[in-house]
C-alpha cells in the first residue's frame, strides 16, 4: 500500500472539509439591518482569496512559460491558465457581484454575472435547494431566482422565509445551523 497517496488524499480530504464546514459556519453568522430595515448578504471573503491564489498560479504558469519558451511550457501554460483562470475568475465574479437584499416585503438577487431580480414575498410558489449545486431556488409568478448557500448571514435569510412562507430550513435540508 501507497501511504503517501492514503496521507496525500486524506489531507486533501481534511482541507476541503474544513473549508466547507467554514463557509457553512459563515451562512449562520447573524447579520445586522441597515437604516432601511433591510438586509444585504455577500459572498464569503474564501471566494475572493481561492480566486486570486488561482489566478496568481495562472500567472506564474504563464509567465514560465513566456519567459522560457519552450513549446511543451506553452502548453502547460495555456492549460493551466485555463484550468486555474477557469476556477480563479467565476470565484471572483461571485465575491464581488452575488448579493442578496431582503426585507418584510420583498427580495432582491443579484447574480454573479449582476443579474438583478427582484420578487415578493407572497408572489413565492416553490422553493427547493439543490445540495449539488449550492443553490436556493425560488419560484415564482414567472420568476426564478438563485441563492447561493455561502452568503455569509444566510440563516437570516432562512429565519425570514420561515415567518414569511410555509417552507422550513429543515424540510429544504439546508446546510445551516
Amino acid at each position: 500500500m501507497d501511504w503517501e497517496k492514503v496521507i496525500l488524499y486524506g489531507l486533501i480530504g481534511l482541507a476541503v472539509s474544513l473549508t466547507m464546514n467554514y463557509m457553512n459556519k459563515g451562512a449562520s453568522q447573524e447579520i445586522a439591518k441597515n437604516m432601511n430595515g433591510e438586509i444585504e448578504l455577500r459572498m464569503n471573503k474564501l471566494y475572493q482569496i481561492l480566486g486570486y491564489v488561482s489566478i496568481c498560479f495562472a500567472s506564474i504558469f504563464v509567465i514560465t512559460a513566456l519567459y522560457y519558451q519552450e513549446k511543451e511550457l506553452y502548453i502547460i501554460g495555456v492549460l493551466m491558465l485555463f484550468l486555474f483562470g477557469g476556477l480563479g475568475i467565476p470565484c471572483l465574479m461571485y465575491y464581488q457581484n452575488h448579493k442578496l437584499q431582503f426585507n418584510d416585503e420583498r427580495i432582491i438577487v443579484q447574480n454573479w454575472r449582476k443579474k438583478v431580480e427582484e420578487i415578493t414575498w407572497g408572489e413565492i410558489n416553490e422553493i427547493k435547494f439543490n445540495p449539488f449545486s449550492g443553490y436556493l431556488k425560488i419560484r415564482g409568478l414567472n420568476k426564478i431566482i438563485t441563492i447561493h448557500q455561502h452568503l455569509v448571514g444566510l440563516k437570516e435569510f432562512t429565519n425570514k422565509m420561515e415567518e414569511k412562507t410555509n417552507w422550513k430550513t429543515s424540510e429544504l435540508k439546508l446546510p445551516i445551523n
